[in-house]
């Protein structure tokens, strides 16, 4: 079983972020990766999909847009932890176990979520939009593929607590 800290905190903000009503293929995705997560590391899953995933953006048309959910939101996430833990909590994606995993996802919910309702962008949000914007360019996609993304980061970060 994996337990590792940051894979279980990624999939948790990526699970919060998404809201009671996200789309049914991000559902869909989510579902299977926490699934497939379960035996294998999350940094091995995304490596995977990237893999994989060799379509064009404009391909899918409308319907492009839920499919962004894995070889954008997701792996944008799944860094931002990483880095976080690294940067924030010392020793936390080190530390295996569940209280590990708690205290990551709390110090990640109190970044977000600090000065949440004042107008200002926390620094993590910050963070996180740049992140989304590198990894767009990557993709070759513009502001727009991530812009629905940005809004329900900002939208929930203080319900985080």
């Amino acid at each position: 079983m994996n337990t590792d800290p940051v894979d279980q905190t990624a999939l948790w903000l990526s699970r919060v972020f998404l809201g009671a009503q996200p789309t049914e293929a991000d559902a869909l995705m989510l579902t299977e990766i926490e699934e497939d997560s379960k035996t294998r590391p999350l940094s091995l899953i995304l490596e995977e999909m990237e893999t994989r995933r060799r379509e064009e953006p404009g391909q899918f048309g409308l319907d492009h847009v839920a499919t962004l959910f894995a070889p954008l939101f997701l792996p944008v996430v799944y860094a931002f932890v990483r880095k976080f833990a690294g940067k924030f909590v010392e020793g936390a994606a080190s530390e295996a176990g569940k209280m590990a995993a708690t205290r990551l996802k709390e110090s990640v919910a109190k970044a977000l979520a600090e000065k949440a309702g004042s107008g200002a962008a926390p620094e993590a949000i910050a963070e996180l939009e740049q992140a989304f914007a590198a990894r767009a360019r990557l993709l070759g996609l513009g502001r727009s593929s991530y812009d629905h993304y940005l809004r329900q980061l900002r939208e929930r970060s203080a319900q985080l607590l």
